[in-house]
């Protein structure tokens, strides 16, 4: 089954990835819930200092993750240049959930792109 990471039933509930000394520039993604609670209205965002936070793909209503264990994935559709690196990621929660709560569960997270190590690129 694996583990499952979630919130407390709070609106603007978050999951947040530091990369720490890493930086990535997302072109895709994927998403696993694992329980009852399955998001509909959610923003994919990265910011570089944890401050700011550019919105990379929007969801409103989306019914993708409907089944127990569902896996979806995404395109990012940034609404900035493309071009930036980022070394947070969070899923933000901007609506409720399948039912009708604020409970953000999660029981996998995917980031497809470039990713690189300071000014070097890795992959």
């Amino acid at each position: 089954e694996g583990e499952v990471w979630k919130t407390s039933n709070q609106a603007g509930s978050w999951l947040k990835i530091d990369l720490v000394s890493y930086r990535v520039r997302p072109t895709r993604y994927s998403l696993r819930c694992n329980g009852s609670c399955k998001l509909r209205n959610w923003e994919l965002q990265g910011s570089c200092d944890g401050e700011s936070w550019s919105v990379l793909r929007r969801h409103s209503g989306d019914e993708a993750l409907t089944a127990d264990a569902a896996t979806s994935s995404w395109d990012v559709e940034a609404e900035h240049d493309g071009e930036e690196w980022f070394r947070m990621l969070r899923v933000y929660q901007t609506g409720q959930n399948s039912l009708g709560s604020y409970f953000l569960s999660l029981s996998g997270f995917e980031v497809y792109g470039a990713l690189r190590e300071e000014n070097k690129v890795v992959l």
